[in-house]
Order: structure tokens, then C-alpha cells, then sequence
């Protein structure tokens, strides 16, 4: 019994772990992108506001690639990190390329800003994974 009840457990957390791999398909996004988005993403929001998150997630991911690609030692210094979070901070308030302003105030703003530069700031290595796949 202990053998297959093992053996369920492995299989059910196979088939979770298979689904979490292709739900970056699912939601039409890349696997560099899903982390964003999830971070971006809050409980009870339109159809049309989670497209407007799915748009936003994309252009940021491109605006911090191409910020992360332009800068050198990005984190190095004290004024580039903050000018780094502010840029990210100003996409996602942004009136046109934002997130939604009907759902999104900005401590929701404040919030995702964090997280995202938390996200960019803690990997040791920048190119350790493949950001545009």
C-alpha cells in the first residue's frame, strides 16, 4: 500500500508539474514572460483587463531586456537600480501601456514594482536563463 500510494503522490505531482510547464502556452506568453504576469496578476479581474495584463507583461519584459541589454552592471550602482525600478514603476503607470487603472491603484503598482525588480535584482547572474524564451 505505502509502495502505491508513493507512486500516485509521484504521478499526481508529475502531471502538476507538466501542466505548470505548459501554462505559459496556455495563456499565449513565453516561459520568461509567465513570472511577470503572474506577478502582475490579481484575483477577480475582467477578461479584458487580464488581455490588458498579458500586453503589459510582454512590453515590460521587452523594455527591461532591452534596458538590461544597454546597461552594463545594471545593479552595480545605487542610481542605476533606482533609475532601473523607476522605469518599471512608470510602465506599469503608464496611461496607455499600464495596467489597468480601474483595477490597479497605485499601492498595487508600488506592490508589482517591487516584485518585478525584486525578481531582476536577485538573479546572481542576469543571462543565467534565457529571459527571451
Amino acid at each position: 500500500n505505502t509502495i502505491e500510494a508513493t507512486f500516485e503522490a509521484l504521478m499526481r505531482l508529475t502531471s502538476e508539474m507538466e501542466e505548470e510547464q505548459h501554462r505559459h502556452a496556455e495563456l499565449g506568453l513565453t516561459e520568461a514572460q509567465l513570472p511577470i504576469y503572474d506577478m502582475l496578476l490579481k484575483p477577480d479581474l475582467s477578461k479584458g483587463d487580464i488581455k490588458k495584463i498579458k500586453a503589459v507583461t510582454v512590453e515590460l519584459l521587452r523594455s527591461i531586456l532591452r534596458r538590461m541589454d544597454d546597461t552594463q552592471d545594471l545593479f552595480a550602482k545605487e542610481a542605476t537600480r533606482a533609475a532601473f525600478r523607476q522605469e518599471i514603476y512608470d510602465h506599469l503607470y503608464d496611461d496607455t501601456s499600464g495596467l489597468p487603472a480601474s483595477s490597479y491603484d497605485e499601492s498595487d503598482i508600488e506592490g508589482a514594482t517591487d516584485s518585478i525588480f525584486g525578481f531582476f535584482a536577485s538573479r546572481p547572474i542576469v543571462g543565467e536563463f534565457d529571459l527571451r524564451a
